[in-house]
Formats: structure tokens, C-alpha cells, sequence
């Protein structure tokens, strides 16, 4: 009957859907979250933050689910864990499956900015744990638990949880067997078999796989991240002239300048129709003072970006910057957008 009543919840708008979710299913779900229409969420305890979405036709079985804010779980994908606990800014593509036995070991926990990306099959019997900004890339496949061969008879069977910790990347048709940890800002060669830890900050690649390289991103010097912020941000007001969102700009080289805590770039474009001057500020370490700095500052020590309400291009940066593999947490007046 709850299943039924939730299906035909998704018909109504988000704002009525989400009020009578909580008077009759007694399930929490935050402004500007949404379960899309026919989309089969079949959960005991539901807890959903901010501005989420659940698309249409997709398929959720858990005894306790806990989504945070701006989490995207898109249409066709099918999760079902007893378990599951996913943090802010993560993203589920189409057609990934994440599903096991209902048991007591069954969960999956997904930190922040984290993605899982098509056609992924994990495997959560004993439980799957991806830390912040972790990618898992289309195709790869993640298990805790291999049986097949009669155990009585001499076959191997194994059952243990799997490890990936933060910064992480796992590009496509990558194979991660059981009771396997990867390190904190490893990255996986695509195709590879993963059989055992990787240590971190380590490049791993083969089948199975063999580590290539330990300790290879190296921190850039002041220099290096002056150019790198130029090339950066040129391209993305050069990609804003281009959609014709501003009339020019000028980077003020003259403005850049290095201290012990402090990196900040001035850009100038003037927006259409508008008065105004776009400016960025980008921090290294130092934190956010609203009163010295502008309204639209990122602080790359934390990768926040902190805008005023009024502020346009907040989103158009946020996603452009991405490309650069800068995922970003947004501020607006002080309080988590």
C-alpha cells in the first residue's frame, strides 16, 4: 500500500508532492528536491536534502535512505541495498545498477561530489564505500564478493567490503574484485583488473594491476598555479563571449600577486545589459571575509564558491570549472545553496 501511495506521489508538483510525503509516509524531503514521476522508491526511512532529484522511471529498494543536497539520481538506474547514505553533490548516471541481498552487511556510502557514471554494476553484499570526489567511470564494475567453484570441494570463495578512498579515479570498464582499498587520490588505468590495495596517490594500471608510478601528483609552485588560474579562467569568460552572456573583458595581469596565504585574480567583463563589472576572486588559503573581497570568490583551499543571490554566471562557472576537475561546494550570503 506505502509503495503504491509513494508511485502515485511522483504525479504531483514537488512542493505538495514532498507535504504529503511527510503528513502520510512520514518521509523527509528538503526544498526544491523532487521524486520524478514513476520513479519506484521503495524505502522504511527516506531523508532527502536540498534541491535532489530522483528522475522519473528509476528504481530505489533500502531500508534507510539518506540523499544530502543537489544530488542528481537520473532516470533507468537501479539501486537496491539496505542500506545507502549519500552525501552532497553526487551524481548517479542512466543504467548503473547497485544491488545486492537485503542483509546485514549490504550498504553503500557515497561521499561528496562523488560520481558513478553509465552502465556500472556494483555489487554491495558487503558493503561499498566511495569517499569525496571519488568518479567511477561507464562500464566498470565493482564487487564484494566472488563465489562459484563448490567451496567443500576445494573452490575459493571470498566476501569482504570495498575501499575507495578520496580523490579517486576510476576511468571506464575498470574491474575492482573483492576487499580491495585504493588510496586516497590514486588513479586506475581504464580496462584494468584491480586484485589488490593500491597505495596512495599512486598510478595503477593492467590486468591485473600493476602500480606504475607512487607519489606522482606533485603540488605546483606559486608560478605554476598563476598560469594554470590564467589559462583557467581566460577560457571560461572567453567561453562566456562566446554564448554572448558578456561584451568583453581583461584579465589585470598587473593585479596578480603571491603571499604566504593569499593568491587572487581580478577579472573585468562587463555583462550584457548590465552596469556592472563581473569579478572573481580566487583564494589559495586564505578564509572567506565578505567584507573584503567581492561576491563571487573561490576559495580553493576548500573548493567553495561564495556568490551573492544576485549573481548570474554562479552556475555557469561552477560547471565550466569542472572540466578542470575542480568540483565545487556553493555558498550564497553565508549559508549552503
Amino acid at each position: 500500500m506505502k509503495l503504491v501511495l509513494s508511485i502515485l506521489l511522483t504525479f504531483f508538483p514537488a512542493f505538495i508532492e514532498n507535504k504529503l510525503r511527510k503528513i502520510l509516509l512520514n518521509q523527509h524531503i528538503g526544498k526544491g528536491s523532487k521524486i520524478g514521476f514513476f520513479a519506484v522508491v521503495s524505502v522504511k526511512n527516506l531523508t532527502i536534502g536540498k534541491r535532489s532529484k530522483i528522475r522519473p522511471f528509476s528504481f530505489i529498494s533500502a531500508e534507510s535512505l539518506e540523499i544530502g543536497n543537489d544530488c542528481v539520481i537520473k532516470s533507468f538506474t537501479i539501486i537496491s541495498t539496505r542500506i545507502i547514505k549519500i552525501a552532497n553533490y553526487v551524481h548517479i548516471a542512466n543504467f548503473a545498477f547497485i544491488r545486492s541481498p537485503h542483509n546485514e552487511s549490504s550498504k553503500l556510502s557515497i561521499g561528496n561530489h562523488s560520481r558513478i557514471f553509465p552502465f556500472c554494476w556494483l555489487d554491495t553484499n558487503q558493503g561499498i564505500t566511495l569517499g569525496n570526489h571519488v568518479g567511477i567511470g561507464g562500464f566498470s564494475l565493482i564487487f564484494t564478493h566472488g563465489v562459484w567453484s563448490n567451496y567443500f570441494k576445494g573452490g575459493p570463495v571470498t566476501f569482504e567490503e570495498v575501499i575507495i578512498e578520496d580523490d579517486v579515479w576510476i576511468p571506464w570498464r575498470v574491474f575492482v574484485m573483492p576487499g580491495v582499498t585504493i588510496g586516497k587520490g590514486s588513479i586506475i588505468g581504464a580496462n584494468s583488473l584491480v586484485n589488490k590495495n593500491i597505495p596512495k596517490n599512486s598510478l595503477a594500471a593492467g590486468s591485473p594491476t600493476k602500480i606504475l608510478k607512487e607519489g606522482f601528483l606533485k603540488e605546483p609552485s606559486s608560478e605554476e598555479i598563476i598560469n594554470k588560474l590564467d589559462e583557467a579562467v581566460v577560457n571560461f569568460f572567453k567561453y562566456l563571449l562566446f554564448k554572448k552572456k558578456i561584451e568583453g573583458f581583461k584579465t589585470l595581469k598587473d593585479k596578480y600577486h603571491y603571499s604566504s596565504n593569499q593568491l587572487e585574480v581580478f577579472i573585468n567583463g562587463t555583462l550584457k545589459d548590465q552596469s556592472n563589472s563581473l569579478r572573481l576572486n580566487i583564494l589559495t588559503d586564505e578564509v572567506y571575509s565578505r567584507d573584503k573581497h567581492g561576491s563571487f570568490v573561490w576559495e580553493m583551499r576548500s573548493d567553495t564558491l561564495y556568490f551573492d543571490s544576485k549573481q548570474k554566471l554562479v552556475e555557469e562557472f561552477s560547471d565550466y570549472i569542472r572540466r578542470y576537475g575542480v568540483r565545487l561546494n556553493k555558498i550564497d550570503n553565508g549559508s549552503l545553496y
